[in-house]
C-alpha cells in the first residue's frame, strides 16, 4: 500500500511538472492568412471541420477543398480544361457521368451550388496558384499546406 502511494505521488508530481513545462513553451501561431469555411459559407475555427473551402485573406480568394463524397468536388475526379470554345470538352474522369467532366461544367455547377456561399467561382490564374506554394518541410511532403488542403 505504501509503495502504491509513493508511486502515485511521484507520478502526480511528474505529470504536474510536465504540464507546467508544456504550458511555458511557445505555441505555434495559427495561420491568420487562411480560414477554413463550411460548405454554407460560415468561417470555422482552425480545429473545426469538416470544411469545403479555404479563404485566403492575402489574395481575397476562396479555394475549393476536394472531398470524399462522390459529388462534383470528389477528390478523385478529374476535369479536362475547357472554356466553352477552347480545350477538350467532357474529357475528364468523373466515373459515373458520361458528360459534365470539364472545367466549364465544374465551375457552372459550383456557382449554381453556391459552394461556401460564393457564386463567382472561376479557375485561378497561374500567379494565384503560385501563391499557395510552400517550401517542403520534409523530402516527400507536398508543396501546399496539407492541414488546409488534405
Amino acid at each position: 500500500m505504501k509503495k502504491r502511494l509513493i508511486y502515485t505521488a511521484i507520478t502526480t508530481i511528474a505529470l504536474l511538472a510536465l504540464n507546467e513545462q508544456m504550458q511555458n513553451q511557445p505555441r505555434p501561431k495559427s495561420d491568420v492568412r487562411f480560414t477554413k469555411m463550411a460548405k454554407t459559407g460560415e468561417s470555422l475555427k482552425p480545429w473545426q471541420g469538416p470544411w469545403h473551402c479555404v479563404f485566403d485573406s492575402q489574395l481575397g480568394l476562396f479555394w475549393e477543398v476536394k472531398q470524399e463524397d462522390e459529388s462534383i468536388h470528389q477528390a478523385d475526379w478529374t476535369y479536362s480544361w475547357f472554356d466553352g470554345r477552347k480545350g477538350q470538352a467532357n474529357s475528364g474522369d468523373c466515373y459515373f457521368k458520361k458528360e459534365r467532366c470539364d472545367t466549364q461544367d465544374l465551375i457552372q455547377a459550383t456557382n449554381q451550388e453556391q459552394l461556401c456561399g460564393q457564386a463567382a467561382w472561376r479557375l485561378p490564374t497561374s500567379m494565384e496558384l503560385n501563391a499557395l506554394y510552400r517550401p517542403q518541410d520534409r523530402v516527400s511532403s507536398p508543396f501546399i499546406k496539407r492541414r488546409l488542403f488534405p
